[in-house]
């Protein structure tokens, strides 16, 4: 899965909407305990944005992305059932 926001619209809300179906959707789902998102290491605002929703760091993975070389930033979060309600 991958959530994404044009290059020309940042900071409108669109990645928090995403990111929040998504979690809402996992909880109400019943079949993950957890989510575990990827970011590269370059994008600055990916991270914040996860880190305000309850993601925490959880690793690299050095060299993740094979078309720059760039490493990507493991985050982490548990699903909750309070979570289909959001």
């Amino acid at each position: 899965m991958n959530i994404a926001v044009h290059p020309a619209r940042p900071g409108g809300g669109i990645g928090r909407a995403l990111l929040s179906e998504c979690i809402r959707r996992a909880a109400a789902g019943g079949g993950l305990a957890d989510l575990p998102p990827e970011v590269r290491a370059g994008n600055e605002a990916a991270p914040r944005l996860y880190r305000s929703m309850g993601f925490e760091f959880r690793g690299i993975r050095k060299g993740y992305y094979t078309d720059t070389g760039e490493d990507a930033v493991i985050l982490d979060r548990e699903v909750r059932r309070s979570d289909a309600a959001r």
